[in-house]
């Protein structure tokens, strides 16, 4: 039995700075928990004990243990104490200090998670107990939290699962009603905490579904009723403090129970008051709630947020950052709803003038920030996820919003207030106007597509405004507005200069902030260069200047980790590859120490990190520095394939990289396993071969494919691929390599949770091991077969494994036709592959799936007839018919891979369509109307909110505004009908020529093999002669052909000769 004693003696040497005694206690307190009574023992600890330390430790030790091992650990936990904590729970929450509080809410988390409600069935009753105290606050707050904890649990929960809260929902919030309209009279911190959290557990339980008690008429009006109250209630400052500051209050109890209380209307409004979004489709309930809740409710809720938007810009009343973000949130979503716009339409003037202008500002404090940090300046202004629900975000949504959905009504008047503030600074420049123009370029950045756009009415004029109030802003002195200058000339990278020293104005700008002092205006300048490029006057005059960018844009790299920069090396190596070359090499050097410098740091990082301070590890750094280190890796790879040309030059950039693919294997860093492979392909593609070098990565990879690498087996099979194609000789002599490559197809093609994609891979490998290496693995022809044949036995849902399964066996019949039929007869195969092959021959639809049918079926038939098994000479018509029409469907494919190729090599040019140009059918006078949910979420712990359209929306225009990448890198549409063309697969079927081999083993085959001939032909269809007499007569023009340009080369030589 635990001992008390003992345990808080273990606790207090925890404390001990004596690294010796800290270590013997953490043992001894390990030892504690394994005896019974230890988890109602440290509960104990937790709520009694006099010492703050000692009992903060126990909280955390008793949250711990029950977070692992309250449910499906090796620990039991006995029952008696299991019973025991759960009695004693909610009262401990009720009588621990505040700061204790988080703890056992998060281990009452688990333990309701697992417990409620079928072993838990008087955990309501225990939390009613103590909110029906209404004179003892302390009481009503911790029953409140107790309950919160419940609603988390279920709060994503669907069907009978959720039948749980619908009754808390239906049951206990009646009286949360009653509670919550008493403590708004109130303003006292105690009655804002508690509304607080009544207001974030409604949340928790809509935020996913909307039960009946929800939408009933009775139970909404004074839900809504008190929401409204909350958010308008005004606070006096006294509840402050006198010294509080605006951070301060945004963090008082009150504006957090105003926040949650916009949280909900806000979730009512853009959810389920959108009658066109998906949802509603599916769910018949909200299709009646949707048309009430926008006429009933929404147009108060409205004029409510713009009373308060109206006090805060007359009176100066003080609004949270949170809250303002969810006001022009709210204000967004309204511009797409027509009787919402109604209301709001006239109020556009003082949004735009009061609210968006202002908040686009550069802010004193981001001024401090430049100046005392520029590194945490930078990340904070050019990650659009760093505080993408701050004010700024929430008023960039609302003016695209505006000018996309409204634009006849608002776009140019916008555009006005715009020219409006620029023309004032350019009359009387003072540091005020200064700061204003920040904000109307900000916001003419933001609206650069839109202004570009075929049908604005200021497209023509933006050349000249930009000249005119941008460009001078070059040499400013404030430096935010030559940097606000730089963004928003690459804002406007698509407009087609008339005059084109103007192009080359903003490049010397640009050459010259890039060599700045100041951090944030370098950063810019850089980020600015990339949409430069595209323009052919700046991109000549850029080239002599590579040397010095690139320097530039690594030595911010070695002071700031950050992917964008990389993303602009990779764009200036890939595009300036002629100027990159003659120091390729050193700047390979200078990329791989900044490679190893980033992972440094982050390592150091995470070996500080310690499982029982997770709180304090900083996730974010951590993952900035792993996508700099990412952003890297792809310059090196665009590095690696620029000079793809000189051998000299790229066994030097091998040797280089060498280092950087090592401390990733060797420290087996999975985020960067895919970026590394593809390196290693990337060297060996562009050498031709496998160096010294690149043999040693063998060896890493296939060590760390027995470890954490097999979820990367599809990024890995391409340099595998590599490796046999390149390396084909060493792999011939050494059958230690043809193990290891069968050791990772077993890896592919066995492993349990690998999924068919990966099973495809597997099947290359086999495909590749025997179309390279014919004559050299006799001995592992009988396993490949046996993988193939055991996958073709099981369900398979994609074509693309059907084929690839299908073509292995195909390459073992062309590898060595008699082994492979011996294989199949030996195990009663025969019959099953053949049957499967000609019911799946429409869907070998590429090139190389149908040359490799025509080379198998030709490997086939010069098999001596009395070899071939009798299943095959009984099924030779079939054969016939087979590669019949295998040839229809091959000119097809010749064409879809020639159109595919001219794509990948920028002959065919995408269509240019603009996102902002809406069609003129679906726009009323005032512009689009009607679109979906916007975000919903906090910055306490508990919810999240899933609807992220419109975030994802706002984060693309961000990134186009902040130089970043708007493209959908991780778009998944996959046509299981239609496998792709491989472009950058080299076969040696790429050489083999199919109507040639075809008509050659067909002429063979009356003199030598009749019998298969006879068989061949045996009533074989008109239509099916047709075709064979055309392979023929296509084989003579090919034949012909290759004749006369061989001739015509020869003449071309001795002419030149």
């Amino acid at each position: 039995m635990a001992d008390i004693q003992v345990y808080h003696a273990a606790l207090r040497g925890t404390l001990s700075p004596d690294q010796a005694v800290r270590m013997k206690s953490e043992l001894d307190v390990k030892a504690v928990q394994k005896l019974p009574g230890f988890l109602p023992m440290a509960l104990q600890v937790a709520v009694q004990e006099q010492d703050a330390a000692i009992r903060m430790a126990s909280a955390i030790t008793f949250k711990n243990f029950v977070r692992s091992h309250w449910a499906g650990s090796s620990v039991v936990v006995p029952d008696v104490d299991r019973d025991q904590c759960k009695q004693m729970m909610v009262a401990s929450i009720v009588a621990v200090p505040q700061n204790l509080r988080p703890q056992l809410c998060l281990a009452l988390h688990f333990m309701l998670v697992h417990d409620f409600p079928e072993q838990w069935p008087n955990f309501i009753e225990q939390v009613g107990h103590f909110v029906q105290q209404t004179q003892n606050t302390n009481a009503v707050y911790g029953g409140l939290l107790a309950l919160q904890e419940v609603i988390k649990a279920f709060a994503w929960k669907t069907g009978k699962d959720r039948n749980p809260l619908v009754k808390i929902v239906k049951t206990v919030f009646p009286y949360l009603l009653q509670i919550a309209t008493d403590l708004v009279q109130h303003d006292s911190e105690e009655a804002a905490s508690m509304l607080k959290v009544i207001c974030k557990s409604y949340f928790g339980s809509m935020q996913s579904q909307l039960s009946k008690s929800h939408m009933d008429p009775n139970n909404l009006a004074g839900w809504c009723q008190l929401f409204v109250a909350v958010i308008s209630k005004p606070i006096p400052d006294a509840v402050f403090g006198p010294h509080a500051d605006a951070s301060d209050k945004a963090q008082h109890p009150w504006w957090k129970a105003k926040k949650w209380a916009f949280h909900v209307l806000n979730k009512y409004f853009t959810r389920y008051g959108n009658a066109k979004l998906e949802t509603f489709s599916t769910d018949k309930k909200y299709k009646t709630f949707a048309p009430m809740f926008m006429t009933q409710y929404a147009p108060t809720i409205l004029n409510t947020y713009l009373n308060i938007t109206q006090q805060a810009i007359q009176h100066g009343t003080f609004v949270s950052p949170r809250v303002v973000y969810l006001m022009t949130s709210f204000y967004a979503a309204a511009i797409k709803h027509k009787d919402t716009w109604a209301i709001l339409k006239p109020h556009v003037p003082m949004l735009i003038q009061h609210v968006v202008h202002p908040y686009l500002c550069i802010s004193a404090d981001d001024l401090a920030l430049w100046t005392d940090d520029p590194v945490e300046y930078v990340h904070a202004h050019k990650d659009p996820l760093e505080d993408f629900r701050s004010p700024t975000a929430g008023c960039q949504q609302l003016l695209l919003e505006l000018a996309v959905g409204r634009r006849a009504a608002t776009f140019d008047q916008i555009m006005a207030f715009i020219h409006q503030v620029v023309v004032a600074h350019a009359q009387q420049p003072t540091p005020q106007t200064a700061n204003q123009k920040d904000g109307a370029l900000h916001m003419l950045l933001m609206l650069a597509d839109v202004a570009l756009s075929p049908k604005s009415s200021v497209r023509n004029d933006m050349e000249a405004f930009l000249v005119n109030y941008v460009f001078p802003e070059f040499a400013s002195p404030a430096k935010y507005l030559r940097a606000r200058a730089l963004q928003t000339v690459a804002a406007f990278s698509e407009l087609e200069y008339a005059n084109s020293q103007h192009a080359l104005r903003a490049l010397e700008a640009a050459l010259a902030a890039i060599q700045d002092t100041d951090l944030p205006l370098r950063i810019e300048a850089g980020l600015a260069l990339k949409p430069m490029i595209a323009n052919d006057v700046a991109r000549e005059a850029m080239a002599p200047h590579i040397p010095a960018i690139m320097q530039a844009l690594l030595d911010m790299q070695n002071q700031i980790d950050m992917d964008m920069l990389a993303t602009v090396m990779e764009e200036m190596v890939e595009v300036f590859s002629e100027q990159v070359a003659p120091f390729a090499v050193q700047l390979a050097q200078q990329l791989a120490a900044t490679f190893v410098r980033i992972m440094d740091d982050a390592q150091a990082g995470i070996d500080a990190f310690e499982p029982t301070n997770e709180d304090d590890f900083d996730f974010d750094a951590a993952t900035d520095k792993t996508m700099a280190a990412m952003g890297v890796l792809k310059t090196m790879q665009t590095l690696v394939l620029s000079v793809d040309g000189s051998k000299d030059i790229m066994l030097q950039l091998e040797t280089t990289i060498a280092p950087v693919l090592c401390y990733v294997l060797d420290h087996q860093i999975i985020d960067l396993y895919g970026d590394v492979f593809e390196l290693i392909d990337s060297c060996t593609y562009s050498l031709k071969e496998v160096s010294p070098c690149m043999w040693s990565m063998f060896d890493k990879i296939y060590r760390v494919s027995k470890t954490d690498a097999s979820d990367f087996v599809c990024e890995m099979v391409p340099c595998l691929d590599n490796y046999i194609s390149y390396g084909t000789r060493e792999f011939a002599s050494n059958a230690q390599l043809q193990q290891a490559m069968v050791d990772l197809i077993n890896i592919c093609m066995t492993t349990a949770d690998l999924g068919e994609a990966d099973r495809v891979c597997g099947c290359q490998l086999m495909e590749s091991m025997m179309l390279h290496l014919r004559g050299h693995i006799d001995a592992y022809l009988p396993h490949f077969i046996s993988l193939a044949v055991a996958q073709l036995a099981q369900k398979i849902k994609t074509n693309h494994l059907r084929v690839s399964t299908l073509e292995v066996v195909i390459n073992a019949i062309y590898y060595n036709p008699p082994l492979a039929l011996h294989i199949l007869e030996e195990n009663h195969w025969t019959t099953a592959v053949f049957d499967q092959w000609a019911r799946s021959v429409a869907a070998f639809s590429r090139v190389h799936d149908k040359k490799l049918c025509i080379a198998g079926i030709c490997a086939l038939l010069a098999v001596p007839h009395a070899q071939l098994p009798a299943v095959v000479q009984q099924g030779l018509p079939q054969i016939m018919a087979m590669a019949a029409a295998v040839f229809q469907s091959l000119p097809k494919a010749l064409e879809n891979r020639s159109e595919q190729e001219r794509f990948f090599s920028g002959i065919d040019e995408a269509s240019d369509v603009d996102a902002f140009d809406v069609p003129d059918e679906i726009v009323d006078d005032d512009g689009a109307d009607g679109f979906e949910d916007i975000v919903d979420d906090d910055d306490d712990a508990g919810f999240v909110d899933e609807d992220d359209e419109e975030l994802m929306h706002l984060a693309a225009a961000a990134r186009r505004a902040n130089g970043g990448d708007d493209s959908d890198a991780d778009s998944d549409d996959d046509d299981d009908d239609e496998i792709p063309e491989e472009m950058y697969f080299d076969s040696p079927l790429d050489a083999f020529e199919p109507y040639g081999a075809f008509t050659a083993t067909f002429q063979a085959l009356e003199a030598q093999n009749p019998a298969t001939y006879a068989g061949l032909t045996a009533g074989v269809s008109a239509e099916t002669h047709q075709v064979v007499v055309a392979v023929m007569q296509k084989a003579v023009e090919i034949q012909q052909q290759e004749a006369a340009n061989a001739a015509a080369a020869a003449a071309a030589g001795a002419a030149q000769a």
